[in-house]
């Protein structure tokens, strides 16, 4: 007779304290039974523990605990030092939006608000001032530049019309004499009476005289020119200095910055009237009466729309999918259980201290549940136990995962105890029935097959089973063993 091996279990799986407890049980109970074997005397067959064949569902679900959380909170804070004037809310209010929850004292704030309006109403004042006189200098002195009233100008053209006049009369004299010069020599030659050649000395003398004259009227006039240049140039500087004070005094006139402060002591005195900003229950009050008012004020969030905060080890992330349902106890609630559903998982596992991403070994995601059940009584900030559901089948077989083995050509098959036959005839033996696996949860395997019927007892561990073996189908836990078999099941 040839045995066969049980099939190798290679899937890893998460060691309960459940599964110790009713493994314990169980080994008592094989004693016990074990001890009834031997005082039943000598028997070749081999004893086994079946399970009854019959449909029902199966479901994979992944435990974890966490702790309920509204699904709606507001943190309210506030920037403001002023006092508290007057709290109006308490720990368990019911708020809707916009309800007042506290005042504070706006008497500094709104002095503030004061000062700041008169002081840029005064620079507002100023400014114009300032733009108005520096416009008035450029457009009269643009005016006495078109209407020659510019003193310098006027001055500078003044100059240079009587330089030019001089210059002109020196040019006049000049011809004058260098016409006598050449008269005289034209008229007397060299080497005449001493008189005659005096007068031709005396007409060159009068004629370098005249020259000399003509170049220090003309060097006159040249200077006179390049100051009445200098004059136009000067006046065109002012206008240009007179510009740019206008623009400097409109730059000047900017007052973007002390606006900007008046919008923040206006929002800061519409802030003073802290209001709430959903519908909800009041569940922290920090703020006090006539204590300066800084940071987290209040606490309000939906106690009717609640939610599970909980995390999700490494390995369960890859099954875990939002939507997913869940089921969810509590022990302030005894056995009563909630449905739920996966509303989000976060997309980072949870940093360690400095920020960096964890690497130890203890990598997990941060995962909402939403609470979907009504009146549940559960309140904020309570434990929780859930179970995840991420696989289920209804109406299908399934049998210990332990009770599918390989058979001779390396099926799946499980081993049913059927009356014998023929030369077994009277006897109980082991009949190997070649099935389909499908589903699998940490205890059970879902199995399909046609030789297979509701009520068949499927052996439950067949290590050295071989089909044809006759068996010994021990009896069903009962009595003493069986209770605290079962009450561990249970708990």
């Amino acid at each position: 007779m040839k045995l066969n091996l049980k099939k190798p279990n290679f899937k890893f799986k998460k060691p309960k304290l459940k599964t110790v407890l009713i493994l314990c049980a169980v080994v008592a109970v094989g004693g016990f039974a074990a001890v009834k074997v031997m005082g039943m005397g000598k028997s070749s067959a081999m004893p086994v523990s079946v399970t009854p064949l019959q449909k029902g569902s199966l479901q994979n679900v992944i435990s974890a605990s966490g702790t309920v959380e509204s699904a709606d909170a507001s943190y309210i804070y506030t920037k403001l030092q002023s006092p508290v004037l007057r709290l109006n809310v308490s720990v368990g209010d019911r708020v809707s939006e916009g309800d007042v929850l506290c005042e504070m004292d706006t008497e500094d704030l709104k002095l503030d608000i004061a000062r700041q309006q008169a002081s840029i109403a005064k620079a507002q004042a100023g400014d114009e001032h300032n733009i108005d006189v520096s416009q008035k200098q450029y457009n009269n002195a643009k005016d006495n530049i078109k209407n020659d009233l510019n003193s310098a100008l006027i001055s500078a053209e003044t100059e240079l019309k009587a330089a030019k006049k001089a210059a002109d009369n020196a040019q006049e004299a000049y011809d004058d004499a260098k016409d006598d010069y050449e008269d005289a020599k034209d008229d007397h030659t060299v080497g005449d009476s001493d008189s005659d050649t005096l007068t031709v000395k005396q007409a060159r003398k009068l004629k370098d005289e005249a020259d000399r004259a003509y170049s220090d009227a003309r060097m006159r006039y040249e200077n006179a020119k390049r100051q009445r240049d200098a004059a136009i140039n000067a006046a065109n500087q002012e206008l240009e200095g007179y510009e740019d004070t206008i623009e400097g005094n409109k730059i000047a006139a900017d007052l973007t910055a002390e606006q900007l402060e008046l919008q923040k002591l206006r929002r800061d005195l519409e802030d003073s009237v802290i209001t709430s900003p959903i519908n909800g229950t009041v569940t922290a009050v920090y703020a006090k009466e006539g204590v300066p008012g800084n940071g987290l004020m209040f606490v309000v969030e939906d106690t009717d729309a609640l939610q599970i905060k909980t995390t999700l080890k490494e390995y369960d992330i890859g099954t875990v999918q939002e939507g997913m349902s869940a089921t969810i106890k509590a022990d302030a609630t005894g056995e009563e259980e909630f449905e739920g559903a996966v509303r989000r998982i976060y997309p980072a596992a949870i940093k360690a201290a400095d920020g960096t991403t964890k690497t130890d070994g203890t990598v997990e995601f941060e995962t909402d549940v939403e609470l979907t059940s009504k009146g549940t009584g559960l309140r904020i900030g309570m434990s929780v136990r859930l179970n995840i559901l991420t696989a289920s089948k209804e109406d299908v077989w399934s049998v210990p995962y332990d009770a599918v083995t390989l058979g001779a050509s390396g099926e799946d098959i499980v081993y049913v105890a059927r009356p014998g036959t023929g030369e077994q005839a009277g006897k109980t033996v082991a009949e190997a029935v070649p099935v389909t696996t499908g589903m699998e949860t940490d205890f059970d395997v879902e199995i399909a097959a046609e030789g297979l019927k509701d009520g068949d007892q499927i052996i439950s561990d067949p290590t050295g089973i071989a089909p044809g073996m006759e068996i010994m189908v021990l009896p069903a836990m009962g009595g003493m063993a069986g209770d605290m078999a079962g009450a561990m099941a249970e708990g």
